[in-house]
């Protein structure tokens, strides 16, 4: 969720508008440059090629706040020598239980 800032001095959120930045990952950055205008955004860098492979783009939404778009989704972390990609029993879990995972 997102708000405008309040002019009140005992704001509980005191960041001012334009001091936020982020990283959006997305399968089709360029339909998102193309509809972020549309939503109020300010172009700052069309979409492009990277050197690190996928495209992006820049915006500034209405409160000056920096979005960047685009389809990196990171290198994959690397584990360090020794380490499986196992993970640990839990030896006060009978074989056959399962542990419910909550939603995200």
């Amino acid at each position: 969720m997102f708000g405008g800032v309040r002019p009140e001095d005992e704001d509980r959120w005191p960041w001012q508008p334009g001091s936020f930045a982020a990283y959006a990952v997305t399968d089709d950055p360029d339909r998102v440059h193309q509809r972020a205008p549309a939503a109020g955004a300010e172009i700052v860098a069309g979409v492009r090629e990277t050197d690190y492979g996928p495209r992006d783009s820049t915006t500034l939404d209405p409160e000056g706040n920096r979005w960047a778009f685009g389809a990196y989704r990171g290198e994959p972390r690397k584990r360090p020598v020794g380490q499986s990609g196992g993970r640990r029993r839990n030896p006060r879990r009978s074989a056959g239980s399962v542990t419910p995972r909550a939603a995200v």
